[in-house]
């Protein structure tokens, strides 16, 4: 079964020929003109998209024709005729007469003289014409019949002061008649998409996906070759579990391949096996002579399966040669196999990764082997961590391998799952690695692995394990001189320490790794400073976080190995925003995730989208924060460990509840939960989850439930540094014991994120304690923090907080967000948190009666009434009626359902 192909969410790559197009079609609105335009490209490079963005900048209600033709139905007209069928039928009423008579004239009984049917046409067209411009889209104009081809012509060349865009796409690689009969209409040629932009295409479409092959996307795209719709293609049939050529792409490619004699098909083999049009080789691999393999090269090139352009012979597509390459049975593929691979070895300058397929491809496992193992390790160095694991596997298959060989494989392998995300493969791997060190006696090989065994629990929550994997490590290199590796050692202490927010267990390992300092590689150094860069930003540091965030990562880059210079810009760009530095946050973060894309790491993917939509969020970018968001949970289904989950659940809740996305919602609060996430022992993941919960039982209005959230989550964190975000809702919804407790905590506070939440808690405390004048100074010093993190609705909430609720209401509309007060009454009717008398008032004053009218007519003294007033004032947290008026209104616009 073939399923649907994919669509892309954007146009990719096309930037240029869209703004030509776009400013062709303003120029014959606004000059009433026609205009006529070629668009010329391979099969699927993206003519069919181009035209459909043109037909959706059409203004409302302007006539568009989408007329398409088929390569085995040749009627005079059709695709024309059903083109302007279709249009009469969905257009508005106005044109729907006219297009109608067109449809007839292009009817197969209309057989009047040619001449005059065209000149019908026109004025027919003309007429449609007078109100809005009218575009005919004419697609795959190279299978149009000589009588369509003819009234195009007649169109583009006859037609005058009518606003009428012809616009033709057509096939270019095979036979171009067509070309020559549209001598004036302007071209666009549609080359292939860089390889950026390939990739690019890829992430998109896959972030709009479930269980979207992320670490496939960087093969699918060199093989796609800038070809959007066989890169889409491959996408789809990788999601689909299949790594053979898609039959859409294959079929027609291996129908022109089986017409060939069989001399030319030999040839075609060898240059598809070997990667290589070298005449000797193909001489040697297929048993012609010169003259015959370019007699065989010709005929190929006919076939259009292979070209010729300056003197140089290729495949005329990537895709053309693996499809080929893939269809050669084993009795034919199994000799040119062992040819190609004895030619190679004799040179001495073919890569490993080559011989081992192609010793593979001859049946000579044992052979291979030798070089799989190199090819692993080159593919390592390379940072393509996921071509390494096959490669390492056929190795491993193979028996006898020498004990001390097998072990370092095993840790290679182990680590390339590691890093890849195949953590339910990594486990088995490194434990078979360490049993093989142990029964070595090898303990620089064994302190290696259960290092990566200690990472490994690390990313999959597993505190204790991790700590357990690290005090085998410490404890094999406790008397030992300082080394590489015991400040490896160091450096996972540090992150096994950060990761529980303990600031003084991360100064004791950032200690204890100085003396090894001197022997570090870069990629130790480098993570020495990424967790010396979130201790300063817990610190509240600016300055020395940036020291230490440029070290770390100059120091990753310096390693040239991709990963971890992925994991620093992430780490870094997440500590970055707390302490005033989205903008550098940010762009440390779509700098990681532009590569973990590109290396195929889809746990770092799910990771750093995620990141990117909390900041997305928090900055008031609500469309970009969904975006982000989709990215990481498409990500996520294959590589749904318990801290990826909980992450997007934090994350997404607050999105979709702002985004009133039920499904979202769904399925965010089906991905994980507090007792989970207190499970983990990870301070962040408690805070994160406890707070997304408690925002959304506010939102239910169980504010007794959020309580009871918060301050199970302020006693699982125990004596770590409070996480984000936590001190602020405990402020909002915290009862009064969790408030002091939290207030407590605080005192540690230091960088201005955690400083505007230890002002909160201040703020409300005083608040409870009836300080108003406190409570409001309080407040609006954490409104001022959170302006300069550029967090909007935190810095509503602040100014609500400071009774200041017409600020905080303009303060989120000057973003286009809506305004949801998390203190005190949320419902629409913005009076019902008043008393009687004072809702009557207050509707009064908000309609704009003054207070001597607002007497007449309750019957009240105009003293009387200032009193009511103010007291609804203090309820309502505003300070004048202008605020007062902009409450209202807030709650008006809320009821709609806008975005907060």
């Amino acid at each position: 079964m073939i399923s649907p192909s994919l669509r892309a969410p954007e146009t990719i790559g096309r930037a240029r020929e869209t703004a030509f197009l776009s400013n062709m079609l303003a120029r014959v609105r606004t000059e009433r003109r026609p205009a006529a335009v070629l668009v010329e490209g391979a099969a699927g490079i993206g003519k069919t998209r181009i035209v459909e963005d043109v037909l959706a900048a059409q203004e409302p209600g302007a006539p568009a024709i989408l007329a398409t033709h088929a390569e085995t139905v040749r009627r005079p007209l059709l695709g024309l005729h059903l083109g302007f069928d279709r249009a009469s039928r969905a257009c508005r009423e106005s044109a729907r007469e006219t297009l109608a008579e067109i449809t007839a004239l292009l009817g197969p009984e209309r057989a009047a003289e040619k001449a005059r049917r065209f000149a019908e046409i026109a004025k027919l067209i003309g007429r449609l014409a007078e109100r809005s411009a009218v575009t005919i889209a004419v697609e795959d104009l190279q299978w149009a019949d000589a009588t369509t081809i003819e009234l195009l012509r007649f169109l583009a060349g006859q037609v005058r002061a009518v606003p009428l865009m012809l616009l033709m796409t057509a096939r270019t690689g095979g036979r171009e008649e067509w070309r020559e009969r549209f001598p004036h209409a302007a071209r666009v040629q549609l080359a292939p998409l860089s390889s950026a932009d390939t990739l690019l295409l890829l992430r998109r479409t896959a972030s709009e996906l479930r269980d979207a092959p992320l670490e496939a996307l960087r093969e699918i795209g060199s093989l796609a070759a800038g070809n959007p719709f066989y890169a889409l293609e491959l996408l789809r049939h990788r999601m689909e579990g299949e790594r053979a050529m898609p039959v859409t792409i294959a079929a027609p490619i291996r129908r022109r391949y089986s017409r060939l004699p069989a001399s030319a098909r030999a040839v075609v083999d060898a240059a598809a096996l070997a990667d290589t049009f070298a005449i000797g080789d193909l001489c040697a691999l297929s048993g012609l002579d010169g003259a015959g393999v370019r007699r065989a090269l010709e005929a190929a090139e006919r076939a259009q399966i292979v070209r010729c352009r300056a003197a140089a012979w290729s495949f005329v597509h990537a895709i053309t040669q693996a499809a080929i390459r893939d269809a050669i049975p084993a009795e034919r593929s199994a000799p040119l196999h062992r040819a190609i691979a004895e030619r190679l070895e004799s040179r001495g300058d073919a890569d490993a990764a080559r011989l081992a397929h192609h010793w593979r491809g001859a049946g000579e496992a044992r052979r291979a082997a030798r070089f799989s193992v190199t090819a692993g390790d080159e593919a390592i160095a390379m940072s393509s961590f996921s071509d390494a694991i096959p490669q390492y596997r056929h190795a491993l298959a193979v028996d006898g391998v020498d004990p001390a060989e097998r072990a370092r494989i095993l840790e290679r392998l182990g680590f390339a799952s590691l890093v890849c995300g195949r953590f339910a493969d990594a486990e088995p791997e490194l434990n078979a690695a360490l049993e093989a060190y142990e029964a070595l006696g090898d303990a620089d090989g064994a302190t290696r692995v259960d290092l990566h065994r200690c990472r490994l629990r690390h990313m999959l929550t597993d505190l204790d394990g991790s700590n357990a994997a690290l005090e085998g490590a410490l404890a094999r290199l406790a008397d030992r001189p300082p080394s590489a590796l015991s400040m490896k050692a160091w450096a996972a202490a540090a992150q096994n320490a950060a990761y529980d927010a303990d600031r003084p267990g991360m100064r004791r390992a950032l200690d204890a790794a100085i003396p090894s300092l001197p022997f570090a590689e870069e990629t130790q150094i480098g993570a020495f400073h990424s967790v010396a860069s979130k201790l300063t930003a817990l610190d509240g540091d600016v300055d020395a976080f940036r020291v230490h965030a440029s070290e770390a990562v100059a120091a990753a880059e310096r390693s040239r190995i991709i990963e971890p210079l992925v994991a620093i810009l992430a780490n870094v760009g997440s500590y970055a925003p707390f302490l005033g530095l989205g903008g550098y946050g940010r762009e440390q973060l779509e700098r990681a995730l532009d590569l973990a894309y590109e290396f195929g790491l889809p746990f770092h993917v799910t990771g750093i989208a995620t990141q990117l939509a909390r900041f997305a969020f928090l900055e008031g970018r609500i469309g970009d924060a969904s975006a982000a968001l989709a990215g990481a949970l498409a990500a996520q289904p294959a590589h749904a460990t318990t801290m990826g989950r909980l992450w997007n659940a934090a994350v997404g809740i607050p999105i979709a509840l702002a985004t009133a996305d039920e499904t979202l919602l769904e399925r965010c609060t089906a991905l994980g939960a507090v007792d989970e996430a207190v499970g983990t022992r990870n301070p962040e993941l408690v805070g994160m989850a406890a707070v997304a919960h408690a925002r959304l039982a506010v939102h239910r209005g169980d504010r007794a439930g959020a309580a009871a959230l918060l301050k199970r989550a302020l006693e699982a964190i125990g004596t770590s540094t409070m996480p984000p975000f936590l001190g602020a809702w405990i402020a909002f919804a915290g009862d009064d014991e969790t408030l002091r407790a939290a207030r407590a905590h605080a005192e540690r506070a230091a960088n201005p994120a955690a400083v505007a939440e230890s002002a909160l808690l201040e703020s409300e405390d005083a608040r409870r304690r009836k300080q108003r004048r406190a409570a409001a100074d309080a407040a609006a010093r954490a409104a001022q923090l959170y302006a300069d993190l550029g967090w909007p609705a935190y810095r509503a909430y602040a100014l609500d907080a400071a009774g200041r609720r017409g600020d905080a209401v303009r303060a989120m509309e000057d973003r286009g967000l809506r305004f949801a007060p998390v203190q005190g009454d949320e419902r629409d009717d913005p009076f019902d948190a008043l008393t009687p008398r004072e809702r009557d008032v207050a509707r009064r004053a908000a309609a704009g009666l003054s207070n001597r009218e607002i007497a007449a007519e309750l019957a009240l003294s105009t003293r009387t009434v200032e009193n009511y007033l103010q007291s609804a004032f203090e309820r309502l947290r505003v300070r004048s009626r202008g605020e007062l008026r902009d409450y209202v209104g807030a709650c008006a616009r809320r009821a709609t359902g806008s975005q907060t």
